[in-house]
């Protein structure tokens, strides 16, 4: 039987910043990933300083 995928090894395996603690949202995210094979997968926090640079980066 195989041993359960380990917190750490699940977060990064798609990069998740360490304010992401829900391991169903890692597999879902990982899940997705090797769906939709993306370049980068960005993880949005939502501070005020990321709300200015997603409006920056709408006006560039």
């Amino acid at each position: 039987m195989n041993q359960p995928e380990s917190f750490v090894t699940l977060a990064a395996s798609v990069g998740a910043p360490n304010y992401v603690r829900q391991p169903h949202l890692l597999g879902w995210v990982r899940e997705f990933a090797a769906l939709a094979r993306p370049d980068t997968i960005a993880w949005c926090d939502g501070s005020e300083a990321e709300y200015d640079r997603l409006c920056a980066d709408m006006v560039a």
